[in-house]
């Protein structure tokens, strides 16, 4: 069970961490609500949190902080007694239907079906990963659809936790790339739906583009996770104006260079940045490249002979494209004068 806050608030207690057990009737949290300027509301002082069951804590939130109506606050993972709890191999044929499900795009059930295997507790880790992946990606998909930060909010968390559980697996490393597409999905969906809150923008940008980089890494084949990625780093304007930080540089030339920080990647990246991404077409044409070079970067980052070719004919005469670009006279601007943002090779 999901504890989600009935109204804005500050956790003054918590006495669980996360992976502690609780009994019924154990107090948990004490909460204070508040109004809409963080004044105390009547009768909502000190409020208790207790256990429902037995069972395992896992905390989202930090004791002191303050937190919106409906935000996550932590869950309790009720304890199965050993009769009638069904086997990880009772569990195998639940999953396969969720996995079933997943590839008709029906995530609705699927993501229901992957409920059904978590709250058995597999102890296979292959098993709760899986499912906890899958649960990610259809809360995702399904808060995407009806516009639900809830869910979206929910497949972050689920995200987060699959990452996680990955971690006790000796599974190949390829297979995480659905977590992390998961964990980038949830934020670029925020995003698409505009139900990103202000202040999570600086934590929660870089984060997504982060997970989906990776997603990719991992998977170049992953059409789907270079579009969501692309379409990201279109948003990194807005972003910026609510203090993200600047989201990364360029697939190909850092695969070429050897190096994310070569003279020629921190050029390109900084062309991107002033000059591509502040017009809609600079930015519709910075979607398609991060949808389109990653498989290509992996190629070029494979075999030497192809990046010295690439360094070369690729790599170099953009720099050079680029840097003639930076240097032409704009209406408003003394021809050759080199106040303002100047030559993206003099950074």
């Amino acid at each position: 069970m999901t504890y989600r806050a009935m109204f804005p608030g500050k956790l003054n207690e918590l006495n669980a961490s996360t992976g502690a057990r609780v009994t019924k009737g154990q107090v948990i949290a004490r909460v204070t609500w508040t109004d809409e300027l963080g004044r105390p509301a009547a009768g909502g002082t000190n409020v208790v949190i207790t256990a429902p069951a037995d069972g395992t804590v896992e905390v989202f939130v930090m004791p002191n902080s303050r937190f919106l109506q409906n935000e996550a606050l932590f869950r309790v993972d009720p304890d199965d007694t050993a009769k009638g709890k069904p086997s990880d191999g009772g569990l195998r044929p639940t999953l396969e239907r969720a996995l079933a499900a997943a590839m008709q795009n029906n995530w609705g059930y699927a993501g229901e079906l992957c409920k059904q295997v978590l709250d058995a507790h597999p102890t296979d880790p292959v098993m709760q990963f899986v499912a906890l992946k899958y649960r990610a990606l259809a809360l995702g998909f399904v808060g995407y659809q009806t516009g639900d930060r809830m869910l979206l909010e929910e497949a972050l968390i689920e995200g987060r936790r699959a990452v996680t559980a990955f971690q006790r697996t000796s599974e190949p490393q390829q297979n995480s790339a659905g977590a992390y597409k998961a964990v980038g999905n949830a934020i670029g969906f925020m995003i698409a739906k505009e139900v990103i809150r202000n202040d999570e923008w600086p934590t929660l940008f870089p984060e997504g583009v982060a997970a989906l980089k990776k997603a990719v890494e991992l998977d170049p084949e992953d059409a789907q996770a270079r579009k969501h990625l692309g379409i990201m780093y279109s948003a990194e304007p807005v972003a910026k104006m609510h203090g993200a930080k600047k989201s990364g540089g360029c697939f190909v030339a850092t695969a070429a260079c050897g190096d994310p920080f070569a003279p020629e990647v921190i050029a390109l990246s900084a062309f991107r940045d002033d000059v591509l991404l502040r017009s809609r077409i600079g930015r519709a044409l910075v979607c398609l490249y991060y949808t389109l070079s990653p498989p290509v970067a992996v190629v070029v980052a494979r075999f030497n002979p192809i990046r010295r070719l690439a360094l070369m004919l690729i790599v170099r005469p953009a720099v050079v494209l680029v840097g003639a670009m930076q240097k032409e006279p704009k209406m408003g601007t003394i021809a050759g004068c080199s106040c303002g943002r100047g030559n993206v090779n003099e950074r």
